[in-house]
């Protein structure tokens, strides 16, 4: 025990003392008085000490940021080829510093300022062969609504893509200076996450990336490069690559 408990303990005694003093006291209860009122008052200081340097408890929720790494967008087309609207695709990322949750839903805003209100995009889910949009492969093991059915640990991340639809919104529309997307998450609490971004003249002109938790894009054939020789096969047009299976 510290020596500051100590001398705190007597304090409280020698306090006590003097407001007793007055009183008659047999030599019993001077005993207990001397005796037992710094054990109390230890036991005391003691179990505040220990209160105060017990850990916090960590938070019993979730605590999700989450960032939009590649944003694609283009017509969405019907089977004419007619325009009827813009796709979006997003590689999203979602961080987890709280208690393990699973994502329940996804939910993506759009607010032009030429629109009165804000639109609510439709979120059609990735096939799990998968859908080509634009030149860009979206495939169902991808998807990130389904690999944030399972708890996203505390510390842990997640990675995947996302596919919104905006019925009878042009992508010109979209591309109104100040518009913006609002993406939202929904955790098992049912409470939202959310992340605004600029919408910047979104196009499947981009180009497509690759990221180590998602299926690698196809790649164009390309002929093999090899260093020069004396043979007389060099003329010969070199064998293309191989293109990399879309989805696997």
């Amino acid at each position: 025990m510290c020596p500051a408990s100590i001398v705190a303990s007597y304090l409280l005694a020698f306090t006590w003392w003097l407001i007793m003093k007055s009183f008659k006291h047999t030599p019993t209860r001077k005993l207990l008085f001397w005796g037992g009122a710094p054990i109390l008052t230890l036991a005391v200081l003691v179990s505040l000490s220990m209160a105060l340097r017990r850990p916090a408890a960590p938070d019993s929720r979730p605590v999700l940021r989450f960032d939009i790494n590649q944003l694609r967008a283009g017509d969405l087309l019907n089977e004419n080829k007619e325009s009827i609207g813009t796709y979006v695709s997003m590689v999203t990322t979602i961080v987890n510093t709280g208690e393990p949750t699973s994502i329940s839903g996804y939910v993506l805003i759009a607010k032009v300022p030429t629109m009165q209100a804000p639109v609510l995009a439709k979120r059609p889910t990735i096939p799990v062969a998968g859908v080509q949009l634009g030149g860009e492969w979206l495939c169902g093991s991808d998807a990130l609504d389904r690999r944030t059915q399972e708890p996203i640990p505390h510390g842990g991340q997640r990675q995947g893509r996302l596919l919104f639809t905006f019925q009878e919104v042009s992508t010109a529309t979209l591309k109104t200076p100040g518009s913006t997307f609002n993406l939202i998450a929904i955790d098992a609490w049912g409470k939202g996450w959310t992340t605004e971004m600029p919408i910047v003249v979104p196009a499947t002109k981009l180009e497509l990336m690759n990221y180590p938790a998602l299926q690698p894009q196809p790649q164009k054939s390309a002929p093999e490069s090899s260093a020069p020789t004396n043979s007389a096969s060099t003329n010969k047009p070199a064998a293309p690559m191989p293109v990399a299976a879309p989805c696997l």
